[in-house]
């Protein structure tokens, strides 16, 4: 595990990811528009950081909340970083969309009664997404749900 994380941190140093097409857009949109952001995640934190500190178009100072392996909750597809999130930002699950781009991750999500869009890389594009209330492949991103428009 140490090794696997030696090796992400030197690949997000070497501007080697980006964020997957259409997320940096749903998060801007949704910021223009006054919706609060939430990045949940229960990876470790100093891989969070180094995300948005490397990633074009994403910064920490987007988000209202960043829950992280430090909290303590359990791995995705156990809900509770997502329910954390939703009584941290004081909102229910039918207020909230989850942005999801894995299939444990989707599962919490459902689990919490949170929508979400899929947004799978190719490393995951072919695993369960269960119930994703759309699956971002190609083309632009759609209204979700009513929040604010494509």
């Amino acid at each position: 595990h140490i090794t696997k994380n030696a090796h992400f941190h030197q690949l997000l140093s070497d501007d080697y990811l980006v964020a997957r097409p259409g997320v940096v857009d749903v998060c801007q949109r949704a910021l223009s528009s006054g919706i609060s952001l939430g990045l949940v995640s229960t990876t470790n934190l100093a891989s969070i950081n180094a995300i948005l500190r490397n990633v074009g178009g994403l910064s920490s100072s987007m988000f209202d909340l960043i829950s992280s392996a430090q909290i303590g909750f359990a791995q995705k597809p156990d809900p509770a970083a997502y329910c954390y999130a939703l009584r941290t930002l004081g909102i229910t699950a039918s207020d909230a969309i989850a942005i999801e781009d894995n299939g444990a991750g989707a599962q919490a999500a459902l689990r919490a009664g949170i929508q979400f869009p899929a947004f799978p890389g190719a490393n995951t594009a072919d695993l369960d997404f269960g119930n994703a209330n759309y699956f971002r492949q190609d083309g632009p991103v759609p209204r979700l749900f009513g929040r604010f428009a494509a």
